[in-house]
């Protein structure tokens, strides 16, 4: 029988792992760049700028030695944003007329809680719009090795989740929620897939509420300090509970690397004033990059076909764009 090569024992051998090779210079002077242009176009820019940043970052991240791609354009994500500004604006229009209204009859303290009664049901459809809309459109424009990845989510489910969870972390005083992140991790992430190989996620909301607990009442007893290793648990948690075709996925990230990512990064980014936030970014995904792998051979990716989802749309992630934009300005939302 003939022998394998060391080349092909090398190619067929698992885990398969993921790695960033993102240059702090290169990325500092794109970042830079689309900084001046943003200001110069007032804005207008920032559409361009951001998909131009995002394609870098996802351009030199690679998983078994084939890189990620990013496929949203500047032109997209503008006319998404214009679609949801008019909406915005639309809705804040309305508010300040019936504030206005409600305020003239009955005063300012009975008008104030009979305009939010009015306008509270709106959040609770909203906001779940918007993580429907964003994860749909973010997984139909990210490729890893050309194939693209899909979100089969629906907006109901999500809706009645998100209720769900306003309503019992009332109840409980915010114990709830542990068992609402589980419950959406697991939905956002069983309905995700990359060409036909599915993801699925396997942690519970109990685990997570001991971990929860047992974080906050370290850091609050150590002023904070305990926070990057109460992170890095919960990383390596629900990172390791995922998998990808029934092939798990494994997190060695330590809170000691954390602890120095976090710290690095408030130095950088306050020292420079902002301007080394590309530097930051490229520290945090080599942390948490190469902390990763998926525990199979190469077997695992001849099962993956491409299957593009046409209706994804850049609507939400504008909305949700355009609602910040003019709480900004006018702190209506």
């Amino acid at each position: 029988m003939q022998e394998a090569t060391p080349e092909l024992a090398a190619v067929n051998a698992g885990p398969l792992k993921f790695e960033y090779k993102g240059d702090n210079g290169t990325f500092f002077g794109i970042y830079f760049k689309n900084i001046i242009l943003t200001m110069v176009t007032m804005g207008i820019y920032s559409f361009w700028a951001k998909v131009e940043n995002t394609q870098y970052i996802y351009q030199h991240l690679f998983f078994n030695g084939r890189q990620f791609n990013y496929h949203a354009t500047g032109k997209e994500l503008f006319i998404g944003f214009l679609k949801g500004m008019g909406i915005v604006i639309g809705v804040a229009i309305v508010f300040s007329l019936l504030s206005f209204g409600l305020i003239s009859l009955l005063g300012a303290t009975v008008g104030m809680v009979v305009l939010y009664v009015i306008i509270l049901p709106a959040y609770f459809f909203v906001v779940p719009f918007i993580m429907y809309g964003k994860m749909k459109f973010w997984l139909a424009r990210t490729s890893w090795s050309n194939v693209r990845f899909r979100f089969d989510g629906e907006y109901k489910p999500l809706l009645k989740m998100f209720a769900k969870m306003v309503l019992f972390s009332i109840l409980t005083l915010g114990l709830y929620l542990p068992f609402w992140i589980t419950n959406f991790q697991k939905y956002m992430t069983d309905h995700a897939s990359i060409g036909q190989a599915r993801f699925q996620y396997h942690g519970t909301g109990k685990d997570l509420f001991w971990m929860y607990l047992k974080g906050f009442l370290l850091t609050m007893v150590t002023l904070g300090i305990y926070y990057p290793w109460f992170l890095a648990t919960v990383t390596r948690y629900m990172m390791g509970n995922t998998t990808l075709a029934s092939k798990p996925i494994r997190c060695n990230v330590s809170g000691g690397q954390f602890f120095k990512l976090i710290l690095g990064n408030l130095f950088l980014v306050l020292c420079t004033f902002g301007l080394a936030f590309p530097v930051a970014i490229n520290r945090q995904m080599r942390v948490f990059f190469g902390s990763l792998e998926l525990d199979s051979d190469e077997s695992i990716l001849q099962g993956i076909m491409a299957q593009p989802d046409y209706e994804a749309s850049a609507f939400a992630g504008g909305l949700e764009q355009a609602a910040d934009a003019l709480d900004a300005v006018t702190g209506l939302l």
